[in-house]
């Protein structure tokens, strides 16, 4: 029945992409939540990493290549949206001369030739998207590179082999269940989001195919409640598969031993 489900499921949102007005049809909401948070969606998960977690013992070859694509993805993401972290400054400097000099009631941009055109104050609320994006698409970047905070009781004055034991169970017994919980949660949270029954009061533009998406009731301030909760989703897959990658490179440098070039903390790409 599980499986029925999942098929289902994932059937209908294909049928969904085409036909936005399938959104509103009860039984094709029912599908899709079974889908993402169904059990064969769980076991197939710690079925894939386990495969690859055993396979790395005996080819070091299949854990290069699967952590390459992983922290391929994840360092190309991060690098992009560190460019976010530009806009927030160039825009917060023009809402504050908007505000404080030219005292506008609306702004315009066109950028790439899009033209917006709304007040300061949904530019203002707008930069808590670009520090969204940052947190959940770059988190599994800085995760890559060792850059996020480690309280160091035990760590930094154990072995290498202890180090590595101690990032494969952290990876595997901490990281990986806290992201699936995360997913799991926010699975409903973003597909309400999505075909939320109480769309922006004061506006239209919150349909799209047949899909109606949650806003908030602010006429002027940013109302793209949703993307928020997509983020949310997005974080947990990403760094899902990040420690996926981190165990599989715990596995490897167990099994090969320490690098020439000492206990490598930031990995490069």
């Amino acid at each position: 029945m599980e499986d029925a489900s999942l098929l289902a499921g994932l059937s209908w949102f294909i049928s969904a992409l085409q036909d936005g007005s399938l959104w509103g049809n009860k039984v094709f909401w029912t599908g899709v939540m079974r889908a993402g948070v169904s059990w064969p969606v769980l076991y197939g998960y710690i079925a894939i990493a386990t495969g690859l977690l055993v396979a790395t013992l005996f080819s070091s070859r299949i854990g290069e290549t699967t952590r390459g694509i992983i922290d391929g993805f994840a360092s190309r993401l991060g690098r992009f949206v560190c460019w976010f972290a530009v806009i927030m400054v160039v825009q917060q400097i023009l809402v504050v001369m908007m505000q404080a000099i030219f005292k506008t009631p609306i702004m315009s941009v066109a950028p790439f030739g899009v033209g917006i055109s709304e007040t300061p104050q949904w530019f203002g609320e707008e930069l808590r998207l670009y520090n969204a994006l940052l947190i959940a698409l770059g988190s599994a970047f800085t995760f890559l590179q060792g850059g996020h905070v480690r309280v160091d009781l035990i760590y930094g004055g154990v072995s290498f082999r202890t180090k590595r034991f101690i990032d494969l169970f952290g990876s595997l017994f901490l990281m990986t269940p806290l992201m699936m919980t995360i997913y799991f949660f926010s699975w409903g949270l973003m597909w309400r989001s999505i075909a939320s029954a109480s769309a922006n009061p004061y506006r239209d533009s919150y349909r799209w195919r047949g899909w109606q998406l949650e806003a908030s009731t602010n006429p002027s301030g940013f109302n793209e409640v949703y993307l928020y909760k997509i983020l949310i989703f997005i974080f947990a897959v990403l760094m899902l598969f990040q420690a996926l990658s981190m165990a599989l490179r715990c596995i490897q440098e167990l099994k090969e031993g320490e690098p020439e070039g000492g206990d490598p903390q930031i990995i490069q790409h």
